[in-house]
């Protein structure tokens, strides 16, 4: 079988064509005039019933062959060496040389003048901004149109990046009344405007790093105007990324009050922990919240801990739970995922979890080793739970059926 623009195979027990005493390959292309029919054109979904022939015939060591002092992973191309040629003259001849250089197989690779000259076309130098707060000035009613652009939103960040921090709480600061003031003088619109910075495709990036360097009394005042649009941000794709960044810069109760009071109501609780994007908003409230607000966490997680175990995202969540808590929270986690160890071993998420349980402590590990004890050639088996049997006998904590006080 053959297709237009492919080399065509040689079939078993045909003697290739020659051509200068070497096997030669032919390229075959589309006849004019026998493209019509049913299934003509194999290249439109036909049967091939197209007739082709041979364009060009060439050695076929010379089909693919590394460029000797080319560039890495750079192959000469030996097939239609006439559209390759360098000119040799006459007025359609290029200054400078041709764009690719032949070598000893007569095969072409990249001019590196060229190739260097099109690496500077696609990556743009920014410019190096020495005043970062006067050149905010010089730009000042342009930050929400710059934000939302490419290269605008990356000279932006240039203007945190690197700079102590009274200097990036200044910058900060400007930009963000920069950004306040694009929303108007109407109630509630601050939030609004915030969280559209915060879902845009380019301004996210920005407003992570914005966040970060804000103001502690400006930081409060915008955890309170996006409290409307948190969990909204958290399962954004875009914007759980900056939902992050406001909940690992929150450091006062009130404001990690106001976060925990959206993300610990049940439902929403729920949604964004087996969220692919909003788990990640939930782990960085795990690592903040207090013990009180952590309970609340550990008791809507232990009504379904295998669900949250079994889940491609609910897992993580699970994990984070387990290492914040301590002593009795702890163990109440931990023991619905070593009741059901055998079930949540050979699950392709689930034994990550046990996993992590295995290596808080050797205690945690002797439970789980004598809670699979009885399956444990089978597991040794699977393709998922192999991995907690390995973790066990890394920690060499195996105990008999009688629990022996004596590690093998």
């Amino acid at each position: 079988m053959f297709f237009p623009g492919i080399h065509q195979q040689q079939q078993p027990g045909m003697r290739p064509p020659q051509l200068g005493g070497q096997p030669v390959m032919q390229v075959l292309v589309p006849q004019p005039g026998h493209m019509g029919g049913r299934g003509g054109n194999p290249m439109v979904g036909g049967r091939g019933g197209g007739q082709y022939y041979p364009q060009q015939q060439m050695p076929m060591r010379q089909q693919l062959m590394p460029a000797p002092g080319g560039y890495p992973g750079v192959f000469a191309h030996a097939h239609h060496q006439h559209a390759h040629q360098p000119h040799q003259g006459g007025p359609h001849q290029r200054r400078g040389g041709s764009r690719h250089q032949q070598n000893q197989h007569g095969g072409y690779y990249p001019n590196p003048q060229y190739q260097h000259q099109h690496q500077q076309q696609q990556q743009p130098q920014r410019p190096v901004i020495q005043n970062p707060v006067e050149y905010l000035g010089t730009i000042k009613g342009e930050v929400a149109q710059l934000a939302k652009t490419e290269r605008g939103n990356r000279v932006l960040q240039d203007l945190l990046e690197n700079r102590d921090a009274e200097t990036a709480a200044t910058v900060s600061q400007g930009m963000y009344d920069e950004l306040v003031a694009s929303a108007g003088t109407e109630e509630g619109k601050v939030g609004e405007t915030i969280s559209g910075f915060m879902t845009d495709p380019y301004a996210n990036f920005l407003m992570g790093k914005l966040i970060s360097s804000l103001p502690q009394a400006t930081h409060a005042s915008l955890v309170t105007a996006l409290q409307p649009h948190l969990h909204m941000l958290a399962l954004n794709q875009h914007g759980n990324h900056a939902m992050q960044k406001l909940v690992g810069s929150s450091t006062t109760p009130d404001e990690i009050n106001v976060i925990a009071g959206v993300f610990l109501a049940p439902e929403n609780f729920s949604r964004a922990s087996l969220d692919s994007h909003g788990h990640y908003v939930i782990e960085r409230v795990v690592e903040k919240i207090n013990a009180t607000q952590l309970k609340t966490v550990a008791d809507a997680l232990q009504k379904d801990a295998v669900g949250y175990c079994t889940s491609s995202n609910g897992n993580y969540v699970y994990k984070a739970a387990i290492t914040a808590s301590k002593d009795e929270m702890r163990a109440n986690l931990i023991g619905p995922v070593v009741k059901n160890a055998s079930e949540l071993a050979r699950d392709k998420f689930g034994n990550y979890v046990l996993q992590h349980i295995i290596e808080l402590s050797e205690a945690e590990a002797d439970n789980v080793a004598l809670a699979i004890l009885n399956d444990i050639v089978e597991l040794a088996c699977n393709k998922c739970s192999c991995n907690v049997v390995r973790k066990l006998l890394q920690k060499c904590v195996w105990r008999s059926a009688a629990k022996s006080s004596t590690p093998c």
